[in-house]
């Protein structure tokens, strides 16, 4: 007998992948206090600061160009409102990509890829607007 004939809510998956959730039944009481509050709990404690994260990279650039022209950056207001603009079109697209990995690779390694990818503009920002004089 395999797992779905058993337990018609269990996904089948390929021996040895150790992190698939085999079994999912959040409406059984017995078996959400056994071992699914603690599943859940994990994903949440991991997930939201991830994603607070990806927001707050996302969104700091419509706080931070409008600042740009006072720090003394040689930008127009067309070109802040551009850079405001593509970082946000940048975070949209790639949601895209992030959705369909988390199948390939699973949802761990997905939400610390996309996590670690944010710090490529966040310190980067917090380099350039160290130097204003830089050729831009």
């Amino acid at each position: 007998m395999n797992a779905t004939t058993t337990n018609p809510g269990v996904v089948p998956v390929k021996a040895g992948s150790g992190a698939d959730i085999v079994d999912w039944r959040p409406e059984d009481e017995a078996f959400w206090a056994a071992t699914g509050k603690k599943i859940a709990y994990r994903n949440l404690w991991i997930s939201v600061p991830s994603l607070l994260c990806g927001f707050a990279v996302w969104g700091m650039w419509g706080i931070i160009t409008v600042q740009m022209l006072n720090l003394g950056f040689p930008f127009s207001q067309a070109e802040l409102f551009t850079l405001t603009a593509i970082a946000g079109l940048a975070g949209a697209t790639m949601r895209i990509p992030a959705s369909f990995l988390i199948r390939l690779a699973g949802g761990r390694n997905t939400i610390f890829l996309t996590t670690a990818m944010l710090l490529a503009p966040a310190i980067g920002t917090g380099i350039v607007l160290q130097h204003k004089d830089w050729p831009l």
